[in-house]
């Protein structure tokens, strides 16, 4: 229980009745919420009808350490016993700029914001305000969200080419402001609407923290680079999922157009659903391909990835992987025949594994030219051959299993890795085939 907020609150109250100059306080933030803590600022509007002296006036509720006016004009102290406090004073004449609020911000808990009310007026502007959250999903306000997240990924982009790294990394926050913003819409979960960030790890779902984790940069030009990637990538999903009009969707397509966006397929009425499934269909022989109904259902598993790589508006491959916290497991990979001698597949490879810790595919048995070459270009992107006897389970009933050699990155497998890796591909993996896989 926070009591020393609590009582700095009270005290601001008792402060505010018992001095004539004071008209009105409403207080903002965690509190009126109940979601205040013992590390929660407090927070209020003072409404004077003769201007007190500001540092004076906060000095009373406790001794100050620091009090000034920030960037935003707001008057910020810090007390003796390091809580924050933001305060703006304002004439009682000016009260009806509560009004000009609405719809920026939520009324929900009206009630709770009055702690001072000498002449009724701060009741009678909350009354009047429509006390309903604010929408934030009507379509307008998508497109605005969306054009002006492809604003700063553009500013972004275009700052990191000119080389100046501490300058992207600091305007990324505006990107990760929108980003947030449309994420809590497709999650459902926009009830912070002003601090986004704020109780993000409970609020949204995990797949969508850990994308929007991936848009969190460090202060170097790849990491950077990386995370303009999968910021656009996260923007073309997000834009799919909330009906961003096709124009818009254009304009990101323009920007990033030589970016590889990795697109998460969890419903067979995702419109990338068959085209990703022809390629993946016209990519492995029939013993290594689920049947059509099966792979629809398997998309709904958490732990199942099969993703559509789009290079601009088009398909430039697929990645089918599960993810179970220690490996990453790539059941099938495999690039559009149209756009293959472009180095694609390393790009592709590359940029997964340096978002995946260790990462576990198979190949067929090096027999001839075309397979030692496809092992030679896994060796190349850093994947080590294990020498473990392995045998796929089939994907049909009537299908004998087929032999493939294990490789893995960064390094080679331990027999205790190998038998995990086993394990989960026999029970977890093909839980859904009638025989008890992959092949790349």
């Amino acid at each position: 229980m926070p009591v020393i907020q609590l009582k700095m609150i009270d005290k601001v109250a008792a402060l505010a009745a018992a001095d004539d100059d004071i008209s009105a306080v409403l207080m903002y933030g965690s509190f009126i919420k109940g979601e205040g803590d013992q590390y929660s600022d407090i927070e209020f509007y003072i409404f004077h009808r003769r201007e007190p002296d500001h540092r004076a006036w906060v000095a009373q509720i406790q001794p100050l350490l620091i009090f000034f006016q920030n960037e935003f004009g707001t008057e910020v102290a810090i007390f003796d016993n390091l809580i924050r406090g933001e305060f703006h004073f304002h004439p009682a004449e000016g009260i009806d700029v509560v009004k000009s609020w609405e719809g920026l911000t939520s009324f929900e808990y009206a009630g709770q914001m009055i702690l001072a009310d000498k002449d009724g007026r701060l009741k009678n502007i909350l009354d009047s305000i429509d006390q309903a959250r604010p929408r934030h999903g009507d379509a307008e306000n998508i497109e605005w969200l969306a054009m002006s997240l492809i604003n700063n990924l553009l500013m972004v982009k275009n700052v990191l080419k000119r080389g100046e790294a501490a300058h992207a990394q600091q305007a990324f926050q505006y990107i990760q402001k929108y980003l947030l913003w449309l994420i809590r819409l497709a999650a459902g979960a926009d009830n912070h609407w002003e601090s986004p960030t704020k109780g993000l790890e409970r609020e949204i779902p995990a797949q969508w923290y850990d994308s929007y984790a991936a848009c969190v940069p460090a202060l170097s030009r790849e990491k950077l680079a990386g995370c303009l990637t999968a910021s656009a990538t996260l923007a073309g999903e997000l834009f799919r999922r909330l009906g961003v009009s096709d124009g818009v969707r254009e304009v990101l397509w323009s920007i990033t157009e030589d970016e590889l966006n990795f697109l998460r397929i969890t419903a067979g009425s995702d419109p990338l659903f068959e085209p990703a499934l022809d390629l993946y269909q016209n990519s492995f022989p029939v013993h290594e391909q689920r049947l059509p109904e099966s792979q629809r259902i398997m998309v709904r598993n958490p732990a199942y990835h099969f993703e559509a790589i789009l290079q601009g508006r088009q398909l430039a491959g697929i990645i089918c992987y599960w993810d179970n916290g220690l490996f990453s497991y790539i059941e099938h990979f495999a690039v559009n025949p149209d756009l293959r001698g472009r180095s694609l597949g390393s790009r592709i490879l590359t940029e997964f594994c340096d978002n995946h810790s260790q990462v576990i595919l198979e190949i067929d048995p090096t027999i001839d030219e075309v397979s030692n070459r496809r092992e030679k270009f896994y060796c190349r992107l850093g994947f080590k051959r294990n020498d473990f006897q392995h045998q796929h389970p089939p994907y049909r009933s009537g299908l004998p299993p087929h032999a493939l050699i294990v490789m893995s990155r960064p390094g080679h497998l331990s027999q205790v890795e190998y038998d995990s890796f086993k394990n989960y591909l026999e029970h977890t993996v093909m839980s859904d085939c009638s025989g008890k896989g992959g092949g790349l």
